[in-house]
Order: structure tokens, then C-alpha cells, then sequence
């Protein structure tokens, strides 16, 4: 190895891999590894070149070592910054970072803390359930994407919004389907039909930060009344915050975070009727969480088998491909058996999500859904139940200082939705297979989960 080199890839056009890694990303990730093994090198139109790892020692070399291995450059290269605006939380890096990351963290758990805002998750998941249509098909993703989208609006902007709910679910509805065409994701944030639909997003949330501005926080505890109030973010560090900054983290909050849970929701619901056995021993329990719209912790929820489900899920199906980094310097990297390579500066180097939740380190049939290998490594784990778990290459959430600050509040909101809808209606899955289809920034079923309901379950 001399001067810089990059790991092997394919030697097709950038223009061809860019439409494969559009429309086609998880064939085309499983082709390059067939081909190329744990570390290999693709090249998009416009982007720097990308050395995808799936081994899981050079992943977690990766994603603790911020100083070499920089996330904040990495997705600024991305559509994710050209989407949700310059001030979203993943483009920003060292000092803005720090201060606004315990900020947004700490709205997520205050609120999962709330027994009112648990309760309100599950009221509103009943209320989806009377609105389903009786013994017809319907994408069962649709309804979990405007269900957490109306949640997220409570968190972000609290229960009274100045402009009616409805119109902003529907406008970000809007917006986010101006990234597909024929049914597929675009990758264009600057197209002209995406910058319009954001600009009717961004002018409902102008009206609700003019609002606050007027009348003060009043005693709400919503994600703006909380931004807009200096003394209470982050005790006054973020200072006066622009218009413009706030809506970013307004869009960021909902766009990203109802699109993330509405996919794990329909991945999870997927398999658990797919295995309509699973589910019906998971009654008692969805029973329990329903009732209390308690999600379970510590003990309780390491030997939960609804938990290790969702886990489950979220190992196989991954909502984000990828974990961008980009090299801040020459970085020598390697894979053992495979190669050692010595990347130059301002190289995109990014975990492969799919691929290392599907690694052999998982053990067998690791392309099948198996809430038991969960329950396994926890109860391997021994008087740590987080440990065993913790060694494994499994990065949902993303990991350590730039993980998803959103998973405090996603995850106790994900156990109660599934929980409800398990023990409150009656679902049939219409078809037994779905392949992955991208969808703006997530991965998601492509055929929408559909399902039948044939009417409520006698609940008690």
C-alpha cells in the first residue's frame, strides 16, 4: 500500500450507480458485497466517492472516532441538509452541536416521562383504530405515518396549534411526496415542486414561532414554546434564535421523526402478523401496556418479548442505510482479511446499516425476523442485560454523541402504539412478503404494509 488508494467497487457509471442507490439501494449494497466483501467504494454524481463498511470492528472504529471520522461534513454532502435546512441537528458540528443536542434530548425524555403524553399516544392510536376502514385493504403505513405525525406535532407545538393539525399533517404529507416519482424516491430536495410544498410547511410554522413570540411560553412545555424561551434552553445558552432556526428544528422534528417511526411501526406490525402465533401470545402483554400506557423499563422491559420484537425489527429493517462520516485527514483503515486501505481527506466512510445488521455476528438465519435472538443476548448479557447488546453491530438509533436524540421518545412511543394496535383491532396482512423501497430519507415496505380490519378486538 503507497499514497492513497480506495477499497474495490464498481467500475459502473457514476449516473448508473446514483439511479441504483436511488431506487434500487438494498440489491444494489447486497450486489457490492457479494462482489467486493466488508469494504467497498461506490461513486455518485456529484458526491465524493463513498467506501460503504460492513464490517462491524472498522464500523465501530468509525462511529466513536469523531476527530478522523466526522459526521456534520458528512451529511451536509447528503440531501438530508439540503431538506431540512442547514440548522438540522445532523448537519451541525462541534459547539452548535453540543449546546443544542442536550436541549432537544431532553424535550424527548421529559415528554416519554409524561404519563399524560403516554396516555395521549395511546388515546390517539384508538382513535386511528375507529377511523379504519371495515373489511377493506388499506397501506397500514399511511395510517402509522399520519398517526406519529399527529403525535409529533403534539410534542413539537403542543395542543393547540394556531393553525388547525390537520392542515400541517397534510402539508407535510405534501412535501414529502414530492420526493417520489412513479412511486419512487427522487433524491431532488431543489426540485421545484419539494422547495414549494416545504415553503407552505414553512409558513405554518412561522405563524405558530410569531405566536409564541407574542405570548410567551404561557406554561406549555412543547419543543418551541421551550426553543423560543431563553431561559429555559439549555439555561440560556442557545440565546435568541432566528425564525429561520427554529423552523428548521420544527421541520426536523416532525419530518424526520414521524417518518422514522411511522417505518419501524410498519415493519414491526408486518412481522408480528406474519407470525400470527407471535402475536397472540404477545396479547397479555400488549394488554397490560395498552391499559397503563406504561412502555416497561429496566428488568421489565429486557424480558419483554413486544420489545424484543421491535428490536428485532429494527435490526432487519433498518430506517436509514447508512451512517455518514467523511475523513477529516489521511486515514488508514482495514478490514481483516480483506485489505488495508489509506483513505485521503474528505472521503465519505459510512457504515452500511443493512449489511451489519445482517452480519454473521448475529448468528443464523440473521435475514429472518426472530425476537428470540434478542431475549438470547440479553439474558447472555448476564447482571448487564444492555451489554451483550451493546457488542453488537447494531446502530437503529445510530450510536454515542451523534446518535438519534429522538430514541428516548420514539422508543416508548413505538411499544405503545404496537401494543394498542394489538390488543384494540383485529388485522389480517394481505400479502406475506414485501420487498424495501426507498421513501425520501427512509426505507420502508414497499407495497405499504397493507392489511385488512375486520373489526375490534374485545379488549379485557
Amino acid at each position: 500500500m503507497s499514497g492513497t488508494e480506495l477499497p474495490a467497487g464498481p467500475s459502473s457509471s457514476p449516473l448508473e450507480q446514483t439511479r441504483r442507490f436511488t431506487y434500487d439501494i438494498v440489491e444494489f449494497m447486497e450486489d457490492c458485497h457479494k462482489s467486493y466483501g466488508d469494504c467497498f467504494t461506490i461513486r455518485l454524481s456529484g458526491m465524493p466517492p463513498m467506501v460503504l463498511v460492513s464490517d462491524p470492528a472498522l464500523a465501530r472504529r468509525i462511529i466513536s472516532n469523531h476527530e478522523l471520522f466526522e459526521a456534520s461534513a458528512a451529511n451536509k454532502e447528503t440531501m438530508v441538509g439540503e431538506a431540512l435546512g442547514r440548522s438540522f441537528l445532523m448537519v451541525l458540528g462541534g459547539k452548535e452541536h453540543g449546546k443544542l443536542r442536550p436541549v432537544l434530548q431532553k424535550i424527548q425524555k421529559d415528554s416519554a416521562a409524561d404519563p399524560a403524553v403516554r396516555e395521549l399516544i395511546r388515546d390517539l392510536t384508538i382513535r386511528r383504530i375507529e377511523s379504519f376502514p371495515l373489511n377493506e385493504p388499506f397501506k397500514l403505513r399511511y395510517e402509522m405515518q399520519t398517526l406519529s405525525l399527529e403525535i409529533m406535532t403534539h410534542i413539537a407545538l403542543g395542543p393547540d396549534p394556531i393553525v388547525p393539525r390537520q392542515l400541517l399533517i397534510n402539508a407535510v404529507h405534501h412535501m414529502v411526496d414530492t420526493t417520489q416519482f412513479g412511486g419512487k424516491a427522487t433524491m431532488l430536495p431543489n426540485a421545484p415542486a419539494f422547495l414549494a410544498a416545504r415553503e407552505e410547511v414553512y409558513k405554518i410554522y412561522d405563524e405558530e414561532i410569531a405566536r409564541r413570540r407574542r405570548d410567551g411560553r404561557c406554561g406549555r412545555n412543547d419543543m418551541l414554546s421551550i426553543l423560543i424561551d431563553p431561559a429555559s434552553a439549555n439555561e440560556g445558552e442557545l440565546g435568541y434564535l432566528s425564525t429561520a432556526w427554529l423552523r428548521d428544528q420544527m421541520l426536523a422534528m416532525t419530518v424526520a421523526g414521524y417518518d422514522t417511526t411511522a417505518t419501524t411501526l410498519s415493519w414491526t406490525m408486518f412481522h408480528l402478523l406474519r407470525q400470527p402465533e407471535l402475536s397472540t401470545r404477545l396479547l397479555e402483554e400488549c394488554h397490560r401496556v395498552a391499559e397503563t400506557a406504561d412502555h416497561g423499563s429496566g428488568d421489565k422491559a429486557n424480558e419483554s418479548e413486544l420489545i424484543a420484537s421491535i428490536v428485532e425489527a429494527e435490526r432487519l429493517h433498518p430506517v436509514t442505510p447508512l451512517i455518514n462520516r467523511m475523513t477529516t485527514e489521511m486515514t488508514e483503515i482495514e478490514v481483516e482479511g480483506q485489505g488495508k486501505w489509506m483513505l485521503p481527506k474528505g472521503v465519505m466512510v459510512c457504515p452500511a446499516l443493512h449489511l451489519l445488521h445482517r452480519h454473521s455476528d448475529w448468528g443464523e438465519q440473521t435475514d429472518k425476523f426472530i425476537p428470540q435472538r434478542i431475549l438470547d443476548l440479553k439474558k447472555a448479557g448476564g447482571n448487564n442485560k444492555r451489554r451483550q447488546m451493546n457488542q453488537m453491530p447494531f446502530y437503529a438509533w445510530g450510536a454515542g454523541a451523534r446518535s438519534c436524540p429522538g430514541q428516548h421518545f420514539a422508543g416508548p412511543e413505538i411499544t405503545i402504539i404496537i401494543a394498542t394496535l394489538l390488543s384494540h383491532a383485529n388485522l389480517q396482512l394481505m400479502r406475506r412478503e414485501e420487498k424495501t423501497q426507498r421513501r425520501a430519507f427512509a426505507l420502508v415496505p414497499e407495497k405499504g404494509a397493507e392489511v385488512v380490519f375486520t373489526g375490534r378486538r374485545a379488549v379485557g
